[in-house]
């Protein structure tokens, strides 16, 4: 069908108004269009990272328990290893009962007259001092030490003589 058009042409828009129009027409529809798309992929893009936000915060929190039941862990396993380290040392420290046991049966096998002024047992080494008033009963003891054989090496640090006390002999002794 013919369109009729009955108004006067003076009245009718222009030609270049029309296009104009049209082409404004397009550009909003245009804009309108690239608003609502930049709308979806702005809404799907928030719903994306809101998604990941709470899984990391799901993963954060489960390894944050993680983390404090290791922690519980690293504790106990820190004092066993101190208890570990603690027995260690003990059970390395040499005792000294074998030699109190050969410094006591030295002393056993004394002359009467002897006493016992000084023992320092360590490892491998015993210092002993004796008194005693005889100068035989000394020669005696020093005899015995010598011939027990209890020690591998006798050695005489030094003998004093105080009238009032009477002699002393120090003997280091090695095992």
């Amino acid at each position: 069908m013919p369109s009729i058009n009955l108004l006067p042409r003076d009245l009718a828009p222009k030609a270049s108004f029309i296009k104009a129009s049209g082409a404004i027409r397009k550009l909003t529809t245009l804009g309108v269009i690239a608003l609502l798309v930049s709308l979806g992929v702005s809404i799907g893009l928030f719903l994306i990272i809101s998604n990941r936000l709470k899984v990391s915060t799901a993963r954060k929190e489960q390894l944050e328990q993680n983390i404090k039941a290791l922690q519980a862990t690293e504790q106990k396993l820190v004092l066993i290893k101190d208890r570990l380290a603690f027995a260690s040392d003990v059970l390395a420290r040499p005792s000294g009962v074998e030699e109190a046991k050969a410094i006591q049966e030295l002393v056993g096998v004394f002359p009467e007259g002897v006493g016992v002024k000084a023992i320092d047992i360590k490892p491998d080494l015993t210092s002993a001092s004796f008194q005693t008033q005889d100068s035989l009963v000394l020669t005696q003891m020093m005899a015995t030490i010598v011939s027990s054989g209890i020690y591998k090496k006798v050695d005489l640090m030094g003998i004093n003589f105080i009238p009032a006390t009477g002699f002393t002999a120090s003997f280091n002794l090695t095992n």
